[in-house]
């Protein structure tokens, strides 16, 4: 799909917070100009200026303009202090992206033959022609040293109404809007530069613009999800399956319609390689599924697309999925260019719906990568369309161990270590990659950054399943136990699993972003004629709410276990699961002291 070239130059703004020296103003203004007609032209000028305030900012002298099939870039112009620049100021590059192997995308650089000095000007222009006005672009208003002036302004015929439609992930920005005849503005102004925030999405923009273009009933700007889906469905010619499909289903129907998806997907992530064609319109429109099949490679959206016509051939449904990997903007419209991958979702007659990405190679059907979990999607079906997150797939732990524990050798138990899930993919990505004993490494210390003061290793294979591996380990819990000559203590909350910084969060009201979405389950079993636990019975959060954590431990004559179980089911928190985070927080946090005890039976 469509990658965003204008992230890095914007990237190179975030510098200073609220209460910093401002070491630079910015300004832009971009004009779109809609042509006559139902399928108008529709060509854009843009211009920014910068200028330097402070001897640290003469350090930002590369600026940059991104360029897609779609937008073609002319008009590029640079001056400083009004002087023209040429030559050897401009230069044209291919972006290198780790999963794209043919593009003709292209990164425009201005790079500043001197160096700027205080009070200098730098001003920047050029102009897009779009192939229509379905591709104008969400506009980012960055959040710099100090931002002067973002104007848009569309220029537009007569009886075409303009919209804009705000995305402000701090909450209210000041803006102002104009519409006089042929002309409609959005402008914002002296916008402050904003302190970061941790664990949260947006930092570095005030806000976002998305356009609404529409000449009477007429859709120039396809932003409702259906009017969307009818517009790609346009550019992907979806008919039925060629008869070249039929065959290749036939060989893996299975005998339940479920096995018959879990086979086609198993077959293009292991027999389609991924080769990505971005150059024109394949930045985002799938190829045919016949072509792919004879080719035997396609991207994420050909391998989509291929497993929807195999699922069709037999008479079974599977709808693409549009989703982003990482947070955008969440408008009430959508916009190509909110997407940036294409899975999967099967759809069975009772209603249930799994979730699978055949781009994964690692991931097996019923899982999902952890850059899907959350992802604002478009499942684009035959009952038309719908808005929606995706959701964790996962039931079990990803990270599930049984240990068997002498509270007197504590350095010397022995584990069962399961993994599931995307922790799964991720050695077996690494196995594939590196090798067994790298992957093995690997466990180890994700393990370790999870554990408080567990220490795994020497990892044996016990069990392989395309869905759980099992190994025994040698567990190292010398630092997790505490003893004292009557008593034993363990850790009430073991997991590394939630963010102290998110303490910084409590009164904002804004989205809590994790940066990932442990689940995990720690299962101690200690010979009770040693030492028995204090029962505890302990819940944190609500345990069918977005997370929470219990903590149990209970002995009898024989035996003792105590087991703790972490479960977080999203990274994306807002609204009352917000207020749920932010509570299992507090609690979590303020018990890292607490302890389980054990006691010697002689001292009972």
């Amino acid at each position: 799909m469509v990658r965003n070239l204008l992230a890095l130059g914007l990237a190179l703004f975030a510098w200073a917070g609220t209460g910093a020296a401002q070491d630079v103003i910015r300004s832009e203004r971009h004009v779109f100009t809609v042509g006559e007609g139902l399928t108008p032209s529709f060509r854009q000028a843009t211009e920014i200026s910068v200028r330097y305030l402070s001897p640290r900012s003469t350090g930002l002298d590369e600026f940059y303009v991104g360029e897609q099939y779609f937008g073609p870039v002319d008009n590029l112009r640079a001056e400083l202090n009004g002087r023209r620049l040429r030559g050897d100021a401009f230069q044209s590059i291919t972006p290198q992206h780790e999963d794209i192997f043919l593009s003709n995308s292209t990164l425009h650089l201005i790079d500043l033959p001197d160096s700027p000095e205080v009070g200098d000007e730098f001003r920047y222009t050029y102009e897009r022609d779009y192939l229509s006005p379905a591709y104008a672009p969400v506009l980012r208003v960055p959040d710099v040293d100090r931002m002067g002036t973002f104007e848009v302004v569309v220029e537009h015929p007569a009886g075409t109404v303009v919209e804009f439609d705000v995305f402000a992930p701090r909450g209210e920005v000041d803006y102002e809007t104009l519409a006089e005849g042929t002309r409609t503005s959005i402008a914002f102004r002296d916008l402050e530069p904003l302190d970061d925030l941790p664990l949260f999405a947006h930092n570095g923009a005030h806000a976002y613009v998305l356009l609404d273009i529409r000449a009477g009933d007429h859709v120039l700007t396809p932003t409702d999800p259906d009017e969307f889906a009818t517009w790609y469905a346009s550019l992907v010619n979806v008919a039925e399956p060629p008869p070249t499909i039929l065959p290749v289903a036939e060989g893996m129907r299975a005998d339940t319609d479920s096995a018959t998806i879990a086979a086609f997907h198993d077959y293009v992530r292991q027999s389609i390689r991924y080769i990505a064609d971005e150059r024109d319109a394949g930045a985002f429109v799938p190829r045919a599924p016949d072509l792919v099949l004879d080719r035997t490679y396609g991207d994420c959206k050909d391998r989509a697309f291929l497993i929807a016509a195999l699922a069709e051939s037999l008479g079974l449904r599977v709808d693409p999925v549009l989703i982003t990997t990482k947070p955008e903007p969440e408008f009430d419209r959508v916009h190509i260019g909110l997407f940036n991958h294409v899975i999967c979702a099967f759809e069975q007659p009772d209603g249930t719906r799994t979730y699978f990405d055949p781009t994964d190679p690692y991931s097996t059907f019923g899982d999902l990568p952890e850059s899907d979990v959350d992802g604002h999607a478009l499942r684009m079906g035959p009952d038309g369309s719908e808005r929606l997150f995706v959701q964790a797939q996962d039931a079990e732990p990803t990270l599930d161990i049984a240990m068997a524990v002498d509270l007197d050798a504590p350095d010397a138990a022995q584990a069962e270590v399961t993994i599931r899930g995307a922790m799964l993919a991720n050695v077996r990505a690494v196995e594939d990659r590196h090798s067994e004993q790298e992957s093995r490494n690997a466990l180890s210390s994700w393990a370790g950054d999870l554990l408080y003061k567990v220490r795994l290793s020497g990892f044996t294979l016990l069990s392989d399943t395309p869905r759980e591996r099992t190994y025994r380990a040698r567990a190292d819990l010398s630092e997790f136990v505490i003893a004292s000559p009557t008593k034993r203590y363990l850790p009430l909350t073991p997991f590394r699993a939630v963010d102290p910084d998110v303490s910084d969060r409590r009164e904002d009201g804004l989205g809590i972003y994790t940066a990932s979405r442990p689940t995990a389950r720690l299962r101690l079993h200690v010979p009770a004629a040693s030492w028995r636990p204090d029962a505890i019975d302990l819940t944190m959060g609500e345990t069918d709410g977005p997370v929470w954590f219990t903590a149990q431990a209970a002995g009898g004559p024989e035996s003792a276990s105590v087991t703790y179980h972490f479960d977080q089911r999203t990274r994306r928190f807002l609204g009352t699961d917000r207020d749920a985070y932010l509570r299992l927080a507090e609690e979590y946090l303020g018990a890292r002291r607490d302890v389980v005890t054990f006691r010697s039976p002689t001292q009972e």
